[in-house]
């Protein structure tokens, strides 16, 4: 009769605990099981095969799909120009500003 070695039963509870997360030892590595994982390949595949079957279908989902960034892009980038102009704008009257008053202080002097 052999005797359980106390570290086996930890390694059990370890076990365990680690297939109640997902997760299981395979050739001393841990890995998520495959079940439960989003599988790129298969989905890429699809989405080929999709495009391939029904391209005008693709393509209107692809432009609804990417529309609303479109038009939150172009209005963030309109939003960009109008700051940039308002700080050119503040920066030509700071330096006219700066002009003037060297100029006042010139003719002051004079």
């Amino acid at each position: 009769m052999m005797m359980k070695n106390p570290e086996d039963k930890t390694q059990e509870k370890q076990l365990s605990s680690l297939s109640f997360f997902g997760l299981e030892k395979r050739q001393g590595f841990l890995r998520r099981k495959t079940e439960k994982m989003f599988d790129i390949k298969a989905w890429a595949e699809y989405i080929v095969e999709w495009a391939a079957k029904d391209p005008y279908g693709f393509l209107t989902t692809v432009i609804l799909a990417l529309t609303p960034l479109f038009v939150i892009s172009a209005a963030l980038s309109w939003k960009l120009a109008k700051m940039i102009e308002a700080r050119e704008r503040e920066q030509k009257k700071k330096q006219k500003r700066q002009e003037n008053i060297a100029k006042a202080k010139r003719t002051k002097k004079d």
